[in-house]
């Protein structure tokens, strides 16, 4: 599968957030096994691109208590991936080119955002085991194991951040 048919499946999908799920595991139900395969290493490509220091500390910026330490979890980033994959290609393009646009994008009031990309996640590994009988074959079973952040680290000062996400600072309420 190449990207732009696993981008028009995952957009198909905006028609309704409360059921992107849903809608994800008929589409794929209607694709043989290894197309399915096809999309989840798309999916996995899609979550390399957002796997970067300067995404990881925006996501942190946006959904950390503002009182408190700007920090997100392995697992809490990889489930914000997914959500971000949820979003569609523009919005999802957009934010990888510049994780400060994060603070615009649309979140439904569907779903708590963590537990919806993991959701949604699973839908490509469920609906592939359904059609061939089988588990993803151990080497599909690549998302976690992505190694070093490829992008050099990002000033955490105050100023570092003021700098580098103007508008997730000005939510957060950073001062200088």
């Amino acid at each position: 599968m190449d990207e732009a048919r696993f981008w028009k499946i995952v957009d198909g999908t905006l028609v309704d957030p409360c059921r992107q799920a849903e809608l994800l595991t008929d589409a794929l139900a209607a694709l043989s096994a290894s197309d399915v395969l096809g999309f989840r290493r798309q999916f996995v490509a899609a979550h390399r691109r957002a796997y970067t220091r300067r995404m990881w500390l925006a996501a942190a910026l946006l959904h950390s208590d503002p009182r408190g330490d700007v920090d997100l979890s392995d697992d809490g980033f990889t489930d914000y991936r997914s959500w971000l994959i949820t979003r569609g290609q523009h919005s999802f393009d957009l934010a990888v080119s510049d994780p400060d646009t994060i603070i615009d994008l649309p979140v439904d009031g569907c779903h708590d955002l963590f537990c919806h990309g993991e959701t949604f996640a699973a839908v490509p590994d469920d609906v592939y085991e359904e059609l061939s009988g089988q588990e993803v074959p151990i080497e599909e079973d690549i998302v976690e194991m992505l190694g070093d952040l490829p992008d050099p680290p990002v000033d955490r000062s105050t100023a570092g951040l003021l700098a580098s996400y103007p508008r997730l600072t000005s939510h957060r309420k950073v001062d200088a």
